[in-house]
């Protein structure tokens, strides 16, 4: 009622202010203000049921819900996996790095791009024989044995354990989490069919 009171007499002020404005008012004004937003929120709760009960209204609901576990699991992997290992580079990542570096040393007085250095380093890859790769691709297998050993270490860790708690907790966003409920219902649905027989 203070606040519908202030909107349309055009108060301002602070909340105390304003407060005490619409209590130096008779009972009887204040009473009808106080009538009015009874009606204004009935009107509204009765427009937001409306709409949740409508088509738009539901796919509205669900898509809140969805975005909420998402920022739930987005702010538990921000907190809990700011330890986890790094993925590591493929060959030709590995290949670009050590080229990159190369060309920019060789060309420092030369101004180009990184778009450029990274075409020709690109294409150099292209053109590399198998058996100069290899150096490459045994470099990126021994830094994919090493982050698996880290990763391993890692599940093991309690970051990891708290992340996956937060993560059923936010409803089950994960891909376990998925498919283990749509296993269990369809199950369920099986069970029942039988039984209706």
């Amino acid at each position: 009622a203070t606040v519908l009171y202030c909107t349309k007499a055009g108060v301002g002020g602070s909340f105390i202010d304003r407060n005490a404005k619409f209590k130096a008012l008779p009972e009887e004004e204040q009473r009808q203000y106080a009538e009015e937003a009874e009606k204004l929120m009935k009107k509204f709760k009765d427009d937001t049921a409306a709409f949740l009960a409508s088509k738009v209204g539901q796919a509205y609901s669900r898509k809140v819900v969805s975005v909420k576990q998402k920022e739930k699991v987005r702010a538990a992997r921000l907190k809990f996996l700011v330890d986890a290992p790094k993925r590591p580079p493929s060959a030709k990542i590995v290949f670009v790095q050590r080229k990159r570096e190369e060309l920019e040393r060789c060309e420092a007085d030369e101004v180009e791009s990184a778009k450029s250095i990274a075409d020709r380093v690109g294409k150099l890859w292209e053109d590399l024989a198998e058996a100069d790769r290899k150096p490459y691709e045994e470099e990126a297998a021994r830094l994919a044995e090493q982050y698996e050993k880290a990763m391993t270490n890692f599940r093991e860790s309690d970051a990891y354990k708290q992340l996956k708690v937060a993560e059923r907790k936010a409803g089950g966003t994960t891909a376990r989490g998925m498919v283990g409920r749509g296993k269990a219902s369809a199950k369920g649905k099986a069970k029942a069919k039988a039984k209706g027989k």
